[in-house]
């Protein structure tokens, strides 16, 4: 697993997870919160993390991580980006990109920062990746330049309908996609009851076990 030390993680956990009917944040896998299944695989990709909240960021009091809270609630997946955008301007002007991940996917690709990297390299012009699988774009695991902070925060002040994949339409866009790997899709958000009973049962098919350290084994 490479780090990208000019990338910094933004974890978007500011929604209201009104389908799940309890916060999905701290719903438990396998012993362990989502959230911190998504840091554990997450963290070692990136320069920096941070978890981009609502307004009440209790409940990351735990979570070793900095947390920063959504400056223009209720606008969806943006709302977050926009946090980890101005969070890193202020906490390191340098870093060149922001990528994020939502907090419901346990299973996101531990090389799905340099993948997407390596799209953007190899595509002259592109400003913007989104991981896809499956024929499924997944706007909420992208790769952005931090440049574009200011423009996302007059777009969003102007309208509060604006969507994650109607924002990023804005650039030059590329997908890069990623393979299931052994039917197991990486990307599963947990959103139901029934989904996180899926997950479940992914990781018992598989075999995956929790060591003493409490840390997920890789795939």
């Amino acid at each position: 697993m490479e780090t990208l030390a000019d990338v910094c993680g933004v974890i978007l956990a500011g929604g209201e997870s009104r389908r799940f009917g309890r916060d999905k944040r701290a719903a438990q896998l396998a012993g362990r919160s989502l959230i911190e299944h998504v840091i554990e695989r997450f963290r070692p990709q990136v320069g920096r993390l941070v978890v981009a909240t609502g307004a009440d960021a209790s409940w990351a009091s735990a979570l070793d991580v900095d947390t920063v809270a959504d400056p223009l609630p209720r606008r969806g997946p943006l709302s977050g980006l926009l946090a980890g955008l101005e969070w890193a301007a202020r906490a390191q002007p340098d870093l060149a990109w922001i990528a994020t991940a939502p907090c419901d996917c346990p299973f996101l690709p531990r090389d799905l920062v340099r993948e997407m990297r390596e799209a953007l390299n190899a595509s002259p012009g592109a400003e913007v990746a989104i991981a896809a699988s499956s024929n499924r774009l997944h706007p909420t695991l992208c790769i952005v330049p931090t440049r574009i902070g200011a423009e996302l925060r007059t777009l969003l002040e102007e309208s509060a309908d604006l969507s994650m994949r109607g924002f990023l339409g804005h650039y030059r866009t590329i997908k890069v996609h990623f393979p299931e790997t052994d039917g197991e899709d990486s990307f599963l958000n947990i959103n139901t009851a029934d989904q996180l009973a899926a997950a479940e049962d992914c990781l018992r098919m598989r075999a995956i076990k929790l060591p003493p350290s409490g840390v997920l084994q890789a795939r």
